[in-house]
């Protein structure tokens, strides 16, 4: 499917979360924290890695939910990335772009009792003072999907049958969540039983994808105005990815163009791929 847009949007504030397969090597574990829920933070890290090709988080934090959020530094922009087991409630499920200038305040939601990791402090100061740049040529911004549907569609099986044979990820349990819905956004997918599945788009300044892995391991990858990584997501598990430019000085974003892919052609596993972009 094909869309191209000419959207313009000034004075709006957004950030995005991820979320990887693969939970990440911590370092130097800090202080238990309570969070605002009445749950426990496990772990609260800064300088954290991940093995393989993923990209090495900045900070971290590990809920007794099972969940991990990390934050990226995706050079002139964030990235938040949520793991979770399907059917488990998100910590972060937001119905909108969450502001760069709002890093410092999720970390202290989910942890309250934990000092903001200096990195993630100085992550959010600079995204928000980036320096200004020349006003770029008017475009026109697009977006594209593709893939291959594996078994049924969302429309002939809304309720998907018991067990992971593809209830680890049913349609009516996705469909409540953010990033399953595209209300309010320039453009959305909601890619459904696929094995494997493409989403591209240009001239972003915010992006929320969610992965939900129903069969085996699925691989998502993401390139976004640079900065890239592979994450694998195990089955009856799914990642958030929220992605959010940063804004120079004059408070104008820095737009970006998003490559992303589950899968591939010669290693489908069956998936569901939702997520939305707002255009500059």
């Amino acid at each position: 499917m094909r869309m191209r847009v000419r959207y313009a949007m000034s004075h709006v504030f957004m950030a995005t979360m991820m979320y990887t397969g693969c939970i990440p090597t911590l370092e130097t574990p800090s202080d238990q924290a309570v969070d605002e829920r009445g749950g426990e933070v496990l772990q609260a890290v800064a300088g954290v890695t991940s093995p393989g090709s993923a990209p090495a988080p900045i900070a971290s934090l590990k809920l007794t939910s099972g969940h991990v959020v990390e934050f990226y530094d995706f050079g002139g922009a964030a990235l938040i990335v949520e793991a979770g087991a399907a059917y488990m409630a998100p910590a972060l499920n937001s119905p909108g772009p969450i502001p760069t200038d709002q890093l410092s305040s999720i970390w202290t939601r989910l942890a309250p009792g934990t000092p903001v990791p200096r990195v993630l402090a100085d992550l959010q100061q600079r995204l928000t003072r980036l320096p200004a740049s020349p006003a770029a040529p008017e475009a026109v911004a697009s977006a594209v999907t593709g893939g291959e549907p594996m078994g049924f569609s969302r429309i002939a099986l809304p309720t998907a049958p018991a067990g992971c044979n593809n209830g680890c990820c049913d349609a009516a349990w996705l469909e409540t969540l953010a990033e399953c819905q595209g209300s309010g956004w320039s453009y959305s997918w909601f890619l459904y039983n696929y094995g494997w599945a493409t989403a591209t788009s240009t001239n972003d300044i915010a992006y929320q994808g969610l992965v939900c892995s129903a069969q085996g391991t699925s691989t998502f990858s993401a390139s976004i105005g640079g900065s890239s990584g592979t994450w694998n997501i195990p089955e009856a598990t799914y990642h958030w990815f929220h992605w959010t430019a940063g804004t120079n000085i004059l408070g104008s974003f820095n737009p970006k163009n998003l490559s992303s892919s589950v899968n591939s052609p010669t290693n489908q596993h069956l998936h569901t791929y939702c997520g939305r972009v707002l255009y500059d």
